[in-house]
């Protein structure tokens, strides 16, 4: 669920975020950008293509209306890869953000804390903060879907809490990202280089975002 960091994001840099799975625009208005061509060798196309039209005096807004995308057949390790070129993308175009991006996460910080301090206090924040961000999670998705879920899901939160930082670090460590079995580097608005490439200069396909 990526609305709220959506919300945020469009609030702070008055940029609406650019998401290609919920993107609309007019052919004709691509066709005089350049069309997709122009973002043919960036990971983050659909942030290019955002800010092109922005750039161009067009208005982008943030549509408010619902957009579900499951991912039914997608294995644990393809969705840590996919979420970790997420995070490898925002490293690149918003590097201050990136760096403090764990703060929007109350359970990571408030496990941090208690993993360097382990008192009875530090271990209760972290209970109580755990189940705060449980259940604004619940609500949210009961809002979003019309239908709330079991309560036995309630740990899954940990879990994703986990599996973020996981990614978070793995973004902050590298990036280099893997394609169907080729290796490519990051280089400026999330072009696509080869590793032997300076980064800044590339010539390659186009990738999943």
């Amino acid at each position: 669920m990526i609305v709220p960091s959506i919300a945020l994001a469009s609030f702070v840099t008055r940029r609406p975020p650019t998401v290609g799975k919920s993107m609309a625009m007019w052919r004709r208005d691509l066709v005089r950008l350049g069309g997709f061509a122009r973002v043919g060798g960036v990971l983050a196309e659909d942030h290019v293509l955002g800010r092109l039209f922005l750039d161009a005096g067009f208005e982008v807004r943030t549509s408010l209306d619902h957009v579900e995308n499951r991912n039914v057949e997608c294995s644990v390790r393809r969705s840590l890869e996919r979420h970790t070129r997420w995070a490898q993308m925002r490293r690149v175009l918003y590097p201050l953000p990136f760096a403090v991006e764990l703060m929007g996460t109350p359970l990571a910080v408030a496990s941090l804390v208690a993993l360097v301090d382990p008192t009875r206090p530090t271990l209760a924040a972290m209970l109580a903060v755990g189940f705060v961000q449980t259940a604004i999670a619940f609500v949210s998705l009961a809002i979003l879907r019309g239908r709330g879920l079991r309560w036995y899901y309630a740990p899954l939160e940990a879990v994703r809490t986990v599996l973020v930082v996981v990614c978070w670090l793995r973004a902050a460590a590298s990036l280099r990202i893997v394609w169907r079995g080729h290796p490519f580097m990051l280089g400026a608005d999330t072009a696509i280089v080869p590793p032997q490439e300076k980064v800044g200069v590339f010539r390659s396909r186009p990738s999943e975002g």
